[in-house]
């Protein structure tokens, strides 16, 4: 079987030429690339008279031919990309914008008396422990203990410190236990939130690692701040 190749040759300027025609292809049989040449053709161009035109565009192509390629190009950006435009940088800042209203609102009426702080702490003082026992919660996963029982710890006082308006620095066992007793807390709730704190101490202070105990603790403390905020509000 015989393979013709034909190639189209356009010269740009007169003169004598010599043409050195190859092809290469790849042989399996020797498993290397083989170039076959032939002998050197020579052509000799002539200057033409310049008046022929060449057409570089045609004057219609049909949607299912080749597009001609275009010799000269112009790029424009098509469109304006929403990331890093304005809208984007204000529907980002708009959450810290409004917060930072919020907090200046608040600031506003503390001055004028319109928020009480301590009713305000007192209300979520709930919120705010079951969040601290959420973490603890992570901690009895990852069975650490002592980081378990102090956020047990500081969710149970910082519970009492909120809700009763307790400061830290008179913070003691018997003053919680007066203070809810004076707010008619059951009695069994009392004791049950009293066993909490204790537990708590022992288990820092002895290392207590026993993660059935530690299930157990934070259920009850759970139930416990339930149970006070259903009786006191």
């Amino acid at each position: 079987m015989k393979l013709r190749l034909e190639y189209l040759i356009l010269p740009k300027k007169p003169g004598q030429y010599n043409i050195i025609p190859e092809f290469t292809y790849y042989s399996p049989d020797s498993a290397k690339y083989v170039t076959l040449k032939v002998r050197p053709t020579a052509v000799r161009v002539s200057k033409g008279t310049g008046n022929a035109t060449v057409n570089k565009t045609p004057k219609k192509v049909e949607e299912t031919d080749i597009r001609f390629i275009k010799l000269e190009t112009n790029l424009q950006q098509k469109g304006n990309s929403f990331f890093g435009s304005f809208g984007f940088w204000l529907l980002s800042l708009l959450p810290m914008l409004a917060l930072f209203g919020v907090m200046i609102y608040r600031q506003i009426l503390q001055k004028k008396g319109d928020i009480d702080l301590t009713l305000l702490k007192s209300n979520q003082a709930g919120k705010v422990a079951q969040k601290r026992l959420s973490t603890a919660k992570k901690h009895l996963e990852a069975n650490k203990s002592r980081d378990f029982y102090d956020e047990i710890s500081r969710a149970s006082l910082g519970y009492v410190g909120d809700k009763l308006n307790i400061p830290n620095s008179e913070m003691t066992k018997n003053n919680v236990r007066e203070k809810l007793q004076a707010l008619e807390v059951s009695k069994p709730n009392i004791e049950a939130f009293m066993k909490i704190l204790q537990t708590s101490e022992m288990a820092l202070f002895a290392g207590m690692d026993n993660s059935a105990a530690m299930s157990e603790t934070y259920e009850k403390a759970m139930q416990v701040v339930v149970n006070i905020e259903e009786e006191i509000g």
